[in-house]
């Protein structure tokens, strides 16, 4: 690869483009050379930036023209749970319904903007096809056939038979897993549960998420969080990541994985601050196509891309000498180690495609830089080196003192987990359980093989025939008479509750009394909706009526 097609950046990728691309763009907005020339709302201003659309922030914003009984009766400020985003969302209710959702513009990241995922809330809340009473299985297993029981005797079946699996198989036989994100949010009660059950096989979906991200910060800085959060940081009187005086990604497409904080990425720090941003990723992806260089790397290369940067800051005496004394342990033998490994850049090249002077040049760039952030995610995170990987360009980050500094630190945007401490258990002593922790991939041969041990009760909200590896065994394993209970929590029906005993209605992300911690707190205090309740799920504030509706 070339130095020239290796620094390929927006400009002028759109340059090349613009003698065809032009036209056809203004046709699919579905707006003629003419109107967007001629419309004030599209001219670009002084700055280069296209005037945007206000939002409607308040019931007055919109004209309801002759028909005044559309408008809404109130606005509740609550929060959307889909991703690391945290976004904060204001749902406007109309006769116990919810008729539109927007973006919080108080919101400094969000600036009134809420992507599709948040907007389609209001689409899993109405859907028809929701599960809103406890099913108890009456046909073989994927058969399909269910019927309707009490939340009391579906609770009392279940709970009768995993006390009767626990003393019979032990508490370890019991794998909980949960892992779409609208009930992810509910974690940390998943993990008492098993903790009082006495069961070790508490998971989510992190091992196949971004979770070798949180492992990584919690085995290198002792807490797997991301060390640096948007907005405004009320204990150090600063904005934080908007103080970044450098950017560098790797294989983090922004653009389409946190449209909402892409956005401020784009507005806030790259364009009116005019940081640079280079983006390491094989394809050239929209987040590439914004950054101000691209560097087309060798997929699952990207470990040895950083340990060249550490071995060029280490070699050029670029390390930040008063952090690494007073805040880490082991350069000495990581300088050995790189040394003696020659892990240089120009051993860099050859394993990630990426011309040595361009490694080189980076590796000052970011090491000189007064606050430099690492960014990383499910690009790197679905290798089987990731923990690894992750790792490395932890030390990157704390070799150039950019931990613990505004504009600094390592994003690797994975799932921070639920933000509460449990109390502790005060009445005895949980069940004592035998044997580790089982790992994803070995499920299926826990239920069939009773290796390493048997697993005996599978209680998810995760459709794991579809997300977990060879799917056909993990079937045979649902379908198994050695499997003696398994249940599943689902808002709507998907193809693994075919084989469960019992399926349990949840709630989305609107009907929650919580909004989960994953990024920094900015949605604390956002609350569900209050006063809707649904018929079938007691406890539970609601935003869907579809039953007495449909």
């Amino acid at each position: 690869m070339t130095e020239q097609n290796s620094r390929l950046n927006r400009r002028s990728f759109l340059k090349f483009t613009a003698g065809t691309g032009a036209a056809a763009s203004l046709g699919m907005l579905g707006v003629s050379k003419a109107a967007a020339a001629g419309n004030k709302d599209f001219a670009a201003g002084k700055s280069g930036r296209v005037e945007q659309f206000p939002y409607a922030t308040s019931l007055n914003d919109i004209n309801y023209g002759d028909a005044p009984s559309l408008r809404p009766d109130k606005v509740v400020r609550t929060g959307c749970a889909y991703c690391n985003s945290q976004c904060r969302v204001i749902a406007w209710v109309k006769d116990g319904r919810v008729v539109n959702l927007y973006g919080d513009p108080k919101d400094e990241v969000q600036d009134g903007r809420l992507c599709p995922k948040g907007q389609s809330l209001i689409q899993m809340g109405y859907n028809k096809y929701r599960i809103t009473k406890p099913l108890k299985r009456v046909g073989p297993r994927g058969s399909g056939q269910y019927r309707e029981i009490s939340w009391n005797q579906a609770l009392d079946e279940i709970a009768k038979k995993l006390i009767e699996i626990r003393d019979k198989y032990g508490p370890e036989t019991l794998v909980i897993d949960q892992t779409t994100r609208q009930e992810e949010e509910g974690f940390g009660i998943f993990e008492r549960f098993g903790e009082l059950y006495g069961t070790p096989n508490v998971d989510s979906g992190g091992p196949q998420c971004n979770d070798t991200g949180k492992y990584a910060m919690a085995m290198r800085a002792g807490k797997g969080k991301f060390s640096n959060g948007f907005g405004f940081d009320p204990l150090s009187g600063q904005h934080d990541l908007e103080s970044t005086k450098y950017m560098l990604m790797f294989g983090a497409n922004m653009a389409e994985q946190r449209v909402v904080v892409s956005g401020h990425i784009l507005n806030k720090i790259q364009r009116d601050k005019g940081v640079k941003m280079v983006v390491i990723d094989p394809i050239m992806n929209p987040w590439g196509m914004h950054a101000n260089e691209w560097l087309g790397i060798r997929p699952g290369t990207d470990m040895a891309f950083a340990y060249g940067m550490i071995h060029e800051i280490i070699k050029n005496d670029l390390v930040d000498k008063k952090f690494v004394k007073e805040w880490t342990l082991g350069f000495n033998e990581l300088e050995r180690f790189v040394n003696n490994k020659n892990y240089s850049a120009e051993w860099a090249s050859k394993m990630t495609g990426i011309p040595a002077k361009t490694i080189k040049r980076i590796a000052r760039e970011y090491a000189t830089a007064e606050a430099a952030s690492l960014w990383t995610n499910h690009g790197v995170a679905g290798h089987t080196n990731a923990t690894q990987a992750f790792g490395v360009m932890g030390i990157l980050v704390a070799i150039t003192g950019n931990l613990g500094v505004p504009g600094g630190g390592a994003l690797f945007m994975n799932n921070r987990g639920f933000g509460f401490s449990m109390p502790e258990i005060k009445h005895g002593e949980p069940p004592k359980h035998k044997g580790g922790l089982l790992l994803p991939g070995s499920i299926a041969d826990a239920v069939l093989d009773e290796q390493p041990y048997a697993a005996k009760a599978i209680v998810n909200c995760a459709n794991w025939i579809t997300c977990r590896q060879d799917s056909n065994r993990m079937e045979k394993a649902y379908k198994s008479d050695k499997l003696e209970l398994t249940v599943s929590m689902a808002i709507w029906p998907r193809y693994h509750n075919r084989f469960s005993d019992y399926i349990l209605p949840d709630s989305t992300g609107l009907e929650k009394d919580h909004i989960g911690d994953r990024r920094d707190d900015r949605a604390r205090g956002a609350q569900a909706v209050p006063g809707l309740r649904h018929p079938q799920l007691p406890g539970q504030h609601l935003v869907d009526d579809h039953a007495r509706r449909r």
